[in-house]
């Protein structure tokens, strides 16, 4: 009979943690697809530079004088 009463705990403890798992995967997904998107003002800052450089500027900075 001791044997029965472990193989229950087990059970109920494998059936609490599918339960839970189950739980955060959904809470996971709704708070992805709910979840905001960028702000105007991020999206400005995230903007892609420009990879040239003014040789113009460059020269001002080294004439510079500390």
């Amino acid at each position: 009979m001791r044997k029965k009463r472990i193989d229950r705990d087990i059970v109920v403890i494998l059936i609490m943690s599918v339960v839970t798992v189950c739980a955060w995967i959904g809470f996971e997904v709704y708070r992805a697809y709910s979840r905001r998107n960028i702000p105007p003002v991020l999206s400005k800052q995230l903007m892609e530079l420009t990879p040239k450089l003014d040789i113009s500027i460059l020269g001002r900075l080294e004439s510079r004088t500390p």
